[in-house]
Order: C-alpha cells, then structure tokens, then sequence
C-alpha cells in the first residue's frame, strides 16, 4: 500500500514481531501498513470517538490483514492493559497533549517497552517531560513528508533524570549530532524561525521580552556554530 515518509519512518522503528498500539490512528494506514508488512501480530488503533471509529473501520475494511486490527474507542492509553503491547505511537498531536496522555496514568505508561512520538509542536515540552522521568531518547529523526518536516522521536521507559541544555531541548540532542540531508534541511529552517524571532523582539522594552530576546540570541548563535561544523 501506498503510505508517505513519515508513516513508513514510524513503522520501521517499531519493535518487530510484537503488538503495536496507534494513538489516534485517523485512517489506519499505518497500522495496515505495520500488518501487512508481517511486522506485528497484531494493531490495536485507537480513536476518540464513535464516529471516527466507524470511518476508521470503513477505510481499514478490505485489507488482508484486518483481523488483526483492533479498534478501540477511549482516551489515550486508557485502553490499553498494562504490557498489552511491545510499541505505543502517538503522532500528529501537539507535544503538551502527548504528555497529558502520558502522564495520566504514568504506572501504565511505564510498562510499555517502547515510545514512537511525532509531536506537530511544542517539542521542547516533550523532550523536557522525559528527561525529567529519565525516559532515554533512542532514535531522533526527521522524515520530509509533503513538503514538511516532521520531527520523529524514540524514547523508552526509563528512571535516570538527565538534564538537556535549552538549544538539546529546542532542537533534540541527537538532532544537533545528525548531519544527514533532511536533518540540515531541519535546522536551517529552525535557525530562520529563530532569527525572525530575533528581529520581531528587537525593540522589546519590558524585561521579559529582553530576557526572551537573549535566550533566542544565545539559541541562534549555538545553532549557528553546529550549522557551520556540518558544513565544514
């Protein structure tokens, strides 16, 4: 089946050969896709509601693999047992709402093997969330998708706090250590955004637009220098 960058990147980091669960799966391509592949024995999707539940089964209806799709309609993991499944994805929601669902029942969340997390925003509060329960980051990837990038993050369940610098929690330390294409795309893209930042505070007067005007300068210029070494 057809399927774009970023839900084929998402598929392959999964844990293969044991249950997948998708957050909010939409259409359900990429738990088709994970099936029909011979990667999992089985999806269990998720959706809000009832009538999203509905479209999602009517789309996923003639795949080969069907029967081994689980819909399930509730919020967040709440529908998941303890350990029911190797892989848990969470994309295209904003970075504040995947640490609600993550934290409402952090017992739970914690004894799933493995997280695939696409924030649409707010990155630097998930990336803060885990360091800060000492969930180690394992994979950090950009897929282009549509003409966008979209930033893919592996994490697992961990206990040992660490600490990340504010431009590690911004841009994602194994970002800044990457130099692959779509990754230089990424943060070239980044430091525009905050430069712009930059000249729209230029004239601020209050101290908190000054205090937020030197945490962009000193942002831009550390990613400047990591810019410049992938280049060099």
């Amino acid at each position: 089946m057809g399927i774009g960058n970023r839900l084929r990147l998402m598929a392959d980091l999964i844990i293969k050969g044991a249950p997948v669960a998708d957050i909010g799966a939409d259409h359900g391509q990429l738990a088709l896709y994970i099936l029909e592949k011979n990667w999992a024995p089985a999806v269990i999707v998720t959706e809000l509601g009832a009538k999203p539940g509905e479209k999602l089964l009517t789309r996923t209806a003639g795949s080969k693999r069907v029967s081994d799709l689980r819909i399930r309609l509730g919020d967040g993991l709440k529908v998941l047992s303890a350990q029911e499944v190797a892989t848990v994805i969470i994309a295209g929601l904003g970075g504040d709402t995947i640490v609600g669902i993550l934290k409402a029942d952090i017992k739970k969340s914690r004894t799933f093997r493995r997280y695939i997390l696409q924030p649409m925003s707010r990155l630097k509060t998930l990336r803060l969330w885990c360091a800060e329960q000492g969930w180690p980051l394992l994979e950090e990837r950009v897929a282009v998708d549509g003409g966008r990038e979209f930033v893919i993050m592996v994490y697992e369940p961990g206990s040992q706090k660490y600490a990340l610098s504010a431009l590690e929690a911004e841009m994602g330390p194994l970002l800044l250590q990457s130099s692959d294409s779509d990754t230089l795309v990424y943060k070239q893209k980044m430091l525009d955004k905050f430069r712009i930042i930059i000249d729209s505070l230029k004239n601020a007067v209050n101290n908190a637009d000054d205090d937020k005007f030197h945490y962009y300068r000193e942002l831009t210029r550390e990613l400047e220098n990591n810019v410049h070494a992938d280049n060099s």
